[in-house]
């Protein structure tokens, strides 16, 4: 059976425990790796680079490399280019320890997918505080909680409540 060379959205959905988005032509807050900048932005081609062949992605969580929850070359990071950006799924297991962080701090507040990107095998441009990418060499996908979440849309965890647009108010009774 014939097959392309990355899943299809339909994949995605099936197989994945946390689906998120990286938005395109949106500015995202940051902390950016030297320079003055304190958003990005990428362009809707930036990440194309991430589909050549061979190419190694992680997915980490809140302690990088030490915790791994996902790779491209395995089969258990999952990547597509969609319309509003780079979409991200991870269908490895949800056993380990690094797994089951992720879920614990999606079950108290939102995830973020974030990129981790190496800048010398990027092109961007610094406009003002702005670091505008044109492409993205994309070393791993970092998933965890984030203060610095402006335009960034939370990962859906399965079995986790979405977390709502507004806070939720409630009445304690004295």
């Amino acid at each position: 059976m014939d097959a392309g060379s990355y899943r299809t959205d339909i994949e995605l959905r099936q197989d994945a425990w946390l689906t998120a988005t990286i938005p395109t032509d949106r500015r995202l807050q940051c902390t950016c790796q030297g320079g003055g900048c304190d958003s990005v932005e990428f362009a809707p081609e930036a990440f194309d680079q991430v589909f050549e062949m061979g190419r190694e992605v992680l997915a980490v969580g809140g302690e990088g490399f030490a915790s791994v929850l996902g790779s491209r070359r395995r089969g258990t990071l999952l990547l597509e280019a969609g319309r509003r950006g780079l979409r991200v799924a991870l269908a490895g297991p949800r056993h380990t320890a690094a797994a089951r962080q992720v879920v614990e701090n999606a079950r108290a507040g939102p995830v973020y997918a974030r990129p981790i990107i190496d800048l010398d095998d990027s092109e961007y441009s610094d406009e003002g505080t702005v670091r505008k990418f044109s492409r993205v060499g994309l070393r791993a996908i970092l998933v965890k909680a984030t203060p610095n979440d402006q335009g960034h849309i939370p990962a859906v965890v399965d079995g986790v409540d979405p977390v709502p647009d507004e806070p939720r108010q409630r009445r304690i009774w004295l």
